[in-house]
Order: C-alpha cells, then sequence, then structure tokens
C-alpha cells in the first residue's frame, strides 16, 4: 500500500520510477513479526538521496488510500493467501504458530 503514492507524490509508483531513474530500485517483504522497507538508490550526488529520503517518509507522513488501489492491494493480499492455504508446509507454519506456548520462551 505505501507505493501507491502519497499526498506529496500522488502519482503510482512515482517513487520507484524517481529511483529507476537514478540508478535505484525499492523493494519491501513481510516476515511474521515485521515489514521491512528498503531502497537503493545512486548516492554520488548527495542531492538524489535527500530527494529520495523525502519521497520515502512521504509514505508514512502522507499516504493515499485511494479506493481502487486499495481494492487491487485487497484482492492481491487474498490472492496469496488462497494460494498459501494449499501449501502444507506454510499450514504447519500457522499452526505451529497457534500451538506453541508464549510462556516458556
Amino acid at each position: 500500500m505505501l507505493f501507491l503514492g502519497t499526498e506529496k507524490y500522488p502519482e503510482e509508483d512515482s517513487f520507484a520510477k524517481f529511483l529507476s531513474a537514478n540508478g535505484g530500485y525499492n523493494n519491501a517483504f513481510t516476515d511474521s513479526e515485521k515489514t521491512v522497507y528498503f531502497f537503493e538508490v545512486d548516492g554520488s550526488i548527495d542531492k538524489r538521496f535527500s530527494e529520495a529520503l523525502l519521497r520515502f517518509g512521504s509514505f508514512f507522513s502522507g499516504p493515499l488510500f485511494t479506493e481502487s488501489a486499495t481494492g487491487r492491494e485487497l484482492n492481491a493480499i487474498d490472492s496469496e493467501n488462497a494460494k498459501n492455504l494449499q501449501n502444507d508446509i506454510f499450514r504447519l507454519y500457522e499452526l505451529e504458530k497457534d500451538r506453541v506456548n508464549l510462556t516458556t520462551l
């Protein structure tokens, strides 16, 4: 959802386009406890890195949640969940998480 535009930079994928134009890229992943966002940009010119940080920070200070983008993201999450439900390893992991006694950790 964060890569879908912000109040200051409302165009979808504007961050990725900025990074690409400046020799960089971005990505994110979610594990069981956190979501990690990262990016890389050619920092040989300080202004590029400063601009990248401003754009990245705007994801957290002014994200846009448009109806169409939210619908697409919900569909993507549902699709990934449906795929995972068919995966025995995923199901065993979820069962293990449910059964673990947190007081023994």
